[in-house]
């Protein structure tokens, strides 16, 4: 399955975190990245990038998957994945007491995604890091929802 979302970038921080410098930040979303990695991926670390469109692509691949294993242990993890954190349908409907417009069903579809890490709170995070919420269609959260325990997301950003 292949999952490809547009976000808008709010804000580029520089940190003087020894292990992971730069973080974008585009909605929910937070990445947190090493100098190698945004080379990896074309993308010049600078204030720049503020207010661009961020392309995040990703891709299920199989993995191994021992349910009494942590995630990051598994050797066939890489740095560029990430795993389903959960699927999520949220219905509401709004009553309006108007003769024009009666009640309305929202739905709506979230993804959430992040790399699989063994931290506890006094640890540092590992760089790449990733924390995905993504707005989906009905038809992505299904497919999703079909995938395999022993799937990882392949992730890939640009620039578009």
């Amino acid at each position: 399955m292949r999952l490809e979302k547009r976000l808008m970038i709010d804000s580029f921080t520089s940190q003087r975190v020894r292990n992971a410098p730069f973080v974008l930040k585009a909605g929910e979303n937070i990445l947190t990245f090493d100098r190698k990695t945004l080379r990896k991926f074309g993308l010049n670390p600078s204030r720049k990038l503020v207010g661009k469109t961020f392309v995040v692509a990703l891709k299920s691949r199989k993995i191994k998957y021992h349910r009494d294993v942590p995630p990051r242990l598994l050797s066939d993890l890489k740095d560029d994945d990430v795993l389903i954190r959960g699927i999520e349908k949220k219905e509401t409907h709004l009553k309006e007491y108007s003769l024009i417009r009666p009640g309305q069903d929202k739905v709506e579809y979230r993804a959430f995604f992040s790399t699989p890490s063994l931290i506890s709170s006094y640890s540092e995070l590992p760089c790449p890091f990733y924390e995905l919420n993504l707005e989906i269609t009905e038809d992505e959260y299904k497919k999703l929802k079909r995938l395999p325990k022993d799937t990882a997301m392949q992730v890939d950003f640009s620039l578009g």
